[in-house]
């Protein structure tokens, strides 16, 4: 089984006032207890996006915090369970540390895949959002050489606080529709086209599970707000949200 989350929001402790952000260890507790619920089924974990809310990796600094998350997903990819993050608007500013130290597999843009017998096509959703391509200040503010100019000039402590302060700025806690509906057109291209038999992506924080000519589009929602995650089989993807001691009880 393949376990989908998107837009965790984790990595700084937010203001009480924040509405996006649902309590970072509380999420965090919630979410190992998830994943926790399902580990004898799961072959793949996949974190589509926005993992951390603002993430700059210098050559020998990472940001603290999630290292329960972190670890606990390192030990299960030792154990065979492949772990895949997926980069996001928030949090693009990867070098090698959860590929090299942690054993992830991480993509920097949107894929098809073989899994659990469907193609299914997967990513953040900022993609989708602009039809699949990424706009002129995406693909400037994802470059590998505007993060390492950045890293570069400005110290650890500061240069976080930068970002994080820009993320917390970005983020609105309001449902955009019109992102919602991008984000579900573009997935609708893909299945009508015969790419992919299932679309998941994140991002837009409205979860939801719709069939679609050609195939099955779910949104994954946010962690962060909702607790939603969808899980993938052979008989097909659920959407799901996780309430304690109800794990497996779907979304309505």
């Amino acid at each position: 089984m393949v376990l989908f989350v998107s837009d965790l929001h984790f990595d700084h402790a937010p203001p009480p006032d924040d509405p996006l952000i649902s309590g970072g260890d509380a999420a965090e507790r919630d979410l190992l207890a998830c994943l926790d619920c399902h580990r004898e089924d799961l072959t793949h974990v996949i974190l589509l996006g926005d993992l951390f809310d603002a993430w700059i990796e210098y050559r020998d600094l990472i940001p603290k915090g999630l290292t329960r998350l972190l670890g606990t997903l390192a030990r299960w990819a030792d154990a065979g369970i492949q772990v895949t993050v997926v980069t996001g608007n928030h949090d693009p500013w990867h070098r090698d540390y959860l590929e090299k130290h942690l054993g992830f597999r991480v993509l920097r843009e949107s894929t098809i895949q073989a899994l659990e017998g469907h193609r299914v096509a997967f990513g953040h959703g900022d993609r989708e959002e602009n039809g699949g391509r990424l706009s002129l200040w995406q693909r400037f503010i994802r470059s590998r050489s505007v993060h390492r100019l950045y890293a570069g000039l400005l110290p650890g402590d500061f240069g976080q606080w930068l970002a994080r302060t820009w993320s917390r700025g970005a983020r609105s806690s309001r449902l955009d529709p019109m992102t919602v509906e991008r984000v579900r057109g573009h997935a609708a291209t893909l299945l009508a086209s015969g790419f992919a038999d299932v679309a998941v992506f994140g991002h837009c924080h409205s979860p939801e599970r719709t069939e679609l000519p050609g195939g099955v589009y779910v949104n994954a929602g946010s962690w962060a707000l909702s607790r939603t995650f969808a899980t993938l089989d052979s008989a097909g993807i659920e959407l799901r949200t996780w309430k304690t001691g109800i794990p497996l009880k779907e979304l309505v």
